[in-house]
């Protein structure tokens, strides 16, 4: 038996390896041993061994393809793309692959699909044939002889239908002879996104993009337009425009006229900062009458029609803010100035406005009293009047340096000055030589507070001086401004003091002068006089041109005030 069971194996294996079949094999065996006990016996030896064979040689299960479905791009109104990666064939060739799409979930190739490759493991899908603004799912899929394969369901939604835009044009502005200003604005733009916009004009009606155009920008909202280029007395028609993937839409239209040429429009304002030789001019050219102003400024003289013929000072060119000092001018002396504007059809003057310069008049001293003199460290010399028992400076402190002879600064610049935390002083609008004489110079309290200010033997007025002073003026309590002290202390006239100088008598001889003050607001010379008094808060005392009152009040440190200076 060990003999047989060794031929059968024998057989099996020749008739795996040869293209003989088990059968015939078998048969064979069977004619080579006939004495053999049991046929059935041995055909079921030979029937196991074959099943091992069979078992050992089996291939391995094939499936369906795997893959994976690519993001949508590009999506318009009736396309999009996508596509999808095979991870896997499943183990068999794969025969077609592509997308499947449909308006509800899962879809299928039961459903609209693509037939996009049979042989690459990406592919990329174009759908069309899409409804505009509609929800779609998609899957990627691939099909083998085992069946069908199917990638992850992606939703997109197609681009909506896009309208044409709504828009309206707005009034034209701004017409000269040869430009105007205009615009529209776009309240809707359809659904689809405004790539250009502006406005298109001609000579006839309803003129479109084939017409002369404006570019805007782009997007929804105001717009506006400057249009030049244009013909003077000439009628245009104009429509705001609009473009999006539907079209171009039109505002309504405006019908503007543009204007004939004539000579510039000019305005002069009222001078000001006058002093002895100077003084600032300031106008504005307010239209070029639709032609270019090719020189503008002003023009002054002493009789009452100046003109370019006359004294003129250049500002420059065009429309707009005109301002110009002018010096060298006579104190003392009534002038005319006009602004002025010229193109090419004339020259246009503003209104005619006058100002006096300062005259540099000499102090009016009470005749009727006797004047002392100091001199200070600068040589300035001072008149001095005794009153009751003091004696006081008759005149504003002039010196620019301690009484130690060192400098106090000088600052001339109202930012700086505004700011400042140290000693300075200035002369009155930063103008030596129309204030000096006149009104002395302007400190602020750090330099009042240093007690180095006056000559050697005096000292910066104090509140309790300038109690006494008008305790003998005749006034007991002159806080609450009721008194006519100030009338006794102004200087008399109008040729410092602005009119009336009410109640100026100058019966003490003190002949206060106005001489403005330096801190916002700046006050011209004319209208009060203010005194610095050393003490705590800063203390001020005020004479005024329109009252006979002598008040006072506390102040910054940086306010810029005159000074008085009383014996020890």
């Amino acid at each position: 038996m060990q003999q047989e069971t060794i031929m059968v194996r024998s057989a099996v294996v020749r008739a795996f390896f040869s293209n003989n079949s088990i059968l015939v094999e078998l048969v064979t065996l069977i004619k080579l041993f006939p004495t053999m006990k049991s046929s059935v016996k041995f055909i079921g030896l030979v029937l196991v061994i074959l099943t091992i064979i069979l078992h050992s040689c089996k291939k391995d299960k094939t499936t369906p393809p795997i893959l994976t479905t690519t993001d949508t791009k590009e999506i318009t109104q009736t396309t999009v793309t996508s596509g999808g990666n095979i991870v896997s064939d499943g183990g068999e060739e794969i025969i077609i692959a592509g997308i499947c799409w449909s308006t509800s979930p899962f879809p299928s190739i039961k459903d609209k699909h693509t037939n996009d490759t049979s042989g690459e493991w990406s592919f990329t899908s174009n759908l069309t044939g899409l409804l505009p603004g509609t929800r779609y799912y998609i899957k990627a899929y691939a099909y083998n002889k085992v069946g069908v394969g199917y990638g992850n369901e992606v939703s997109f939604t197609t681009s909506p239908v896009v309208a044409l835009a709504t828009l309206s044009t707005a009034d034209v502005t701004s017409i000269t002879t040869n430009s105007a200003v205009y615009g529209g604005n776009i309240t809707s733009d359809g659904g689809g996104s405004i790539t250009v916009r502006g406005v298109c004009w001609s000579t006839t009606q309803n003129p479109t993009s084939n017409d002369i155009v404006t570019n805007d920008g782009y997007g929804t909202g105001n717009f506006t337009s400057n249009i030049t280029g244009l013909q003077s007395e000439t009628t245009y028609y104009i429509r705001s425009y609009a473009t999006n993937s539907a079209g171009i839409s039109y505002g309504n239209q405006i019908t503007f006229t543009t204007i004939k040429p004539a000579i510039a429009a000019v305005r002069t304002s009222v001078p000001y900062r006058i002093r002895t030789t100077k003084a600032l001019f300031s106008g504005k050219v307010e239209n070029d009458g639709g032609v270019p102003v090719t020189a503008n400024g002003f023009c002054w003289s002493t009789h009452d029609n100046p003109s370019v013929m006359d004294n003129i000072r250049v500002c420059g060119s065009g429309t707009g803010n005109l301002e110009s000092e002018v010096t060298g001018l006579n104190a003392g002396t009534t002038y005319y100035v006009r602004a002025y504007a010229t193109n090419s059809l004339g020259t246009a003057y503003g209104d005619l406005r006058s100002f006096t310069t300062i005259e540099i008049s000499p102090i009016v001293f009470n005749t009727d009293l006797t004047y002392g003199t100091v001199s200070d460290v600068d040589d300035n010399s001072y008149k001095t009047i005794v009153i009751g028992t003091q004696t006081w400076m008759a005149e504003n402190l002039k010196t620019t340096k301690y009484n130690d002879g060192t400098p106090i600064p000088n600052v001339t610049a109202d930012s700086i000055w505004d700011n400042l935390t140290s000693p300075a002083y200035c002369w009155l609008f930063y103008d030596e030589s129309s204030f000096k004489y006149m009104y002395g110079a302007i400190y602020n309290y750090f330099t009042v507070s240093t007690g180095k200010l006056c000559p050697a033997g005096w000292h910066v007025s104090t509140p309790a001086d300038w109690d006494t002073l008008a305790n003998y003026l005749g006034e007991t309590d002159y806080h609450g401004g009721i008194s006519d002290v100030g009338g006794k202390m102004k200087e008399t006239g109008t040729a410092h003091w602005k009119s009336p100088n009410s109640g100026a008598t100058n019966s003490s001889g003190f002949t206060g002068l106005p001489g403005g003050c330096n801190y916002f607001p700046r006050l011209e010379a004319g209208g009060q006089g203010r005194w610095w008094c050393s003490g705590p808060y800063c203390p001020s005392k005020r004479l005024h041109y329109d009252s006979n009152i002598l008040d006072g009040a506390s102040c910054n440190a940086q306010c810029g005030y005159s000074v008085r200076c009383v014996k020890d």
